[in-house]
C-alpha cells in the first residue's frame, strides 16, 4: 500500500500541474495562436477602425491614401498604406490606444498613385492591447516624383530579423539620399514588420549600384516574404522624417 501511495501521489501532482500550465496557456476569445506569440503583447490584427474627422486644420485630407491593413505587438503598430488618388508628398497615421497615442510617417519621400507603402508607429506608453488608426494628414502634389533604384538582389534572413541586398540607379541623372524600405509579410500575406536602411553609398551615379541591410526588430509572426521599395532624390538634399 505504501508503495502504491509512492507512486500515485507524484502522477496525481504530474497531471495537476500540467493541467495549469495547459489553462495558463489557453488563449482568450477571439485571439488566434499565430506562430509564436509572447505572454503579455500578442501581435493583434483588427479591423481598421478610422477616423474621418481628425485632420489639423491647415492640411489637405481627399482620401487619396487609405490603410489597408496594420498589425501590432503592443510595442508597435505596423500600417500598410494604399495611396488611390494623385501623388503624395507627405501622410501623416496617427494611431490612438487605450493608455496613449502616437503618429508615424511613411519611410518613402513620395507616394505615387497606385504605389503602397508601410509606416511603423512607436505610441507611448506601451503595453497596450487595442488601438485605432487614422490618415491623420495628406498634402498631395500631382507634379512631385521621386528617384526609384532597382532593386537587383533581395535577401530575406531565416528569422526575418533582416533585409539586405543591392540596388541600381537606373536614371540617367544622379541620385542622393537612397534608400530601401522593407516590409515583411506572413504567408496569408498580411504585414508583420516594417523599417528602412541607407544605401550604402547613399549616393549613386548614373548605373551606380548601391548596397543595404534593413535591420528589423524581432518578429512575433514569422514572415514569409518581403517587398524593398526604394526611394531617393535626384540631386539636393532632404530631411528625414522618421528612423
Amino acid at each position: 500500500m505504501k508503495r502504491w501511495s509512492r507512486l500515485v501521489v507524484p502522477l496525481v501532482l504530474t497531471v495537476l500541474t500540467l493541467g495549469l500550465l495547459v489553462l495558463a496557456a489557453k488563449p482568450e476569445p477571439g485571439q488566434a495562436l499565430v506562430g509564436p506569440l509572447p505572454s503579455l503583447s500578442p501581435r493583434v490584427y483588427l479591423p481598421l477602425v478610422l477616423c474621418a474627422d481628425c485632420v489639423d486644420s491647415g492640411w489637405s485630407p481627399d482620401g487619396t491614401v487609405e490603410i489597408i491593413d496594420s498589425a501590432g505587438d503592443g510595442q508597435h503598430i505596423y500600417a500598410l498604406l494604399h495611396n488611390r488618388g494623385i501623388t503624395a508628398t507627405l501622410v501623416r497615421v496617427d494611431a490612438t490606444t487605450s493608455i496613449g497615442s502616437g503618429a508615424g510617417f511613411p519611410y518613402v519621400t513620395v507616394l505615387h498613385a497606385g504605389e503602397q507603402t508601410c509606416v511603423r508607429i512607436v505610441p507611448w506608453p506601451r503595453d497596450w492591447t487595442t488601438y485605432t488608426l487614422s490618415v491623420g494628414a495628406v498634402i498631395t502634389n500631382a507634379t512631385a516624383s521621386r528617384a526609384q533604384p532597382l532593386v537587383v538582389t533581395q535577401f530575406l534572413a531565416a528569422e526575418g530579423t533582416s533585409v539586405s541586398g543591392a540596388v541600381q540607379n537606373t536614371l540617367d541623372a544622379s541620385v542622393t539620399e537612397a534608400r530601401a524600405v522593407g516590409a515583411l509579410f506572413d504567408a496569408a500575406g498580411r504585414i508583420v514588420n516594417c523599417s528602412y536602411a541607407i544605401v550604402e553609398p547613399s549616393a549613386l551615379a548614373s548605373q551606380g549600384v548601391g548596397t543595404y541591410d534593413i535591420p528589423l526588430l524581432a518578429n512575433i509572426i514569422t514572415p514569409t516574404q518581403a517587398t524593398i521599395q526604394t526611394s531617393a532624390r535626384v540631386g539636393g538634399v532632404s530631411v528625414l522624417r522618421q528612423r
